[in-house]
């Protein structure tokens, strides 16, 4: 449909090469191998999965996580130096800078790796946070590094908006912004000190962390820029994914296009704009031995086979089995968990993609 494609930063969708063994599985799995280039990108610069937030001289080297151009081609160790998120967004500004003097329609996608592990900032950011209790910019992933690291991130994405600004299409481009998972921390206990301990942040009130689908690993802050369309200061209760990042833009870009394949989201333009007070469809996850089932108000969840029953508007602490209160709604969402998860096992086949 005329679009130019791009992504930047954290691919973490499967490997990058064939034959160069670094980060996660590059070089070791072979059929892994599945790059942006292969997947509608026209222009990427990729890592397959984390890099430091902060890269000191010779790291490029040694960590053993590349950026990638393209097939067999790595971005030259020079040019990796400093603040991780703006290594990324550079090329994504070019990306874009480019898009526009073409008359072409763009997709970005920029995935930062901030503030994932291994957490480090630069002096610029670290001095801004000398004040706070147990600064100890000798030790990365301290609280100072952490806040640095977003801070950095943060200034990168003010870069981002000033440059559409500039480029006289802020007005009419869609921004969305969201974390991918919830704190590392394994408690809140320590989060009475209102700041995140050794660099990651905690959880004050949601049960779980990352790696769990209880609240506190799958409910992250999101946010949502359109100032053609959406008013600021817009606000909704209404639970919102990931997925429906897809069927969303695909209706923001006006492209009249039939989906043959299945897909889990919604279009949440009716919602942001305050037309729809209710998503459509519940949001379903499966990781390991837990199951979730996410409505406009109840959530089913179960770990190791045992189901339970929350109502997030009055308990999204999950503080409160409702299974046995209402046992007749919690078998009704895990009869609709079971079709969807079987309708994952089929796409992971290929069996209900056209051919």
């Amino acid at each position: 449909n005329g679009y130019r494609t791009g992504h930047f930063g954290k691919w973490h969708l499967g490997t990058l090469s064939k034959t160069v063994r670094e980060s996660n599985r590059g070089g070791r799995v072979p059929e892994h191998y599945a790059p942006p280039w292969d997947h509608g990108f026209d222009v990427c610069f990729s890592t397959e999965a984390k890099t430091p937030t902060w890269w000191h001289e010779g790291d490029y080297q040694r960590y053993g996580t590349h950026y990638w151009t393209g097939p067999d081609r790595q971005a030259p160790s020079g040019t990796i130096l400093g603040d991780d998120s703006r290594i990324i967004m550079s090329p994504a500004i070019d990306f874009i800078q480019a898009a526009v003097k073409q008359q072409r329609p763009f997709f970005a996608i920029i995935w930062f790796h901030a503030p994932h592990k291994p957490i480090v900032a630069g002096e610029k950011y670290l001095q801004q946070y000398r004040d706070i209790p147990g600064f100890a910019p000798s030790k990365p992933e301290s609280t100072a590094h952490y806040y640095g690291c977003i801070t950095a991130m943060d200034e990168q994405i003010g870069r981002l908006r000033e440059a559409l600004e500039n480029l006289g299409v802020a007005e009419n481009t869609l921004i969305g912004f969201c974390s991918d998972n919830g704190p590392e921390n394994r408690t809140a206990g320590r989060a009475a000190a209102k700041i995140p301990t050794e660099g990651n942040a905690v959880s004050t009130r949601l049960s779980g962390r990352k790696r769990s689908l209880k609240e506190g690993g799958i409910r992250v802050p999101s946010l949502m820029v359109w100032p053609k369309k959406i008013k600021p200061g817009s606000f909704t209760n209404v639970p919102c994914v990931t997925s429906d990042y897809f069927p969303t833009v695909v209706a923001a870009s006006g492209i009249q296009t039939v989906l043959r394949r299945p897909s889990d989201g919604v279009n949440l333009l009716p919602i942001v704009l305050g037309i729809q007070t209710e998503r459509s469809s519940a949001i379903g996850f499966q990781s390991g031995n837990q199951k979730a089932w996410i409505g406009n108000r109840y959530k089913a969840f179960a770990q190791q086979g045992v189901w339970e029953l929350y109502d997030l508007n009055l308990d999204s602490t999950e503080s409160v089995d409702l299974s046995r209160k209402h046992p007749d709604r919690l078998r009704r969402m895990q009869t609709d968990f079971e079709h969807w998860a079987k309708g994952c096992e089929l796409s992971a086949t290929g069996a209900d993609y056209e051919r």
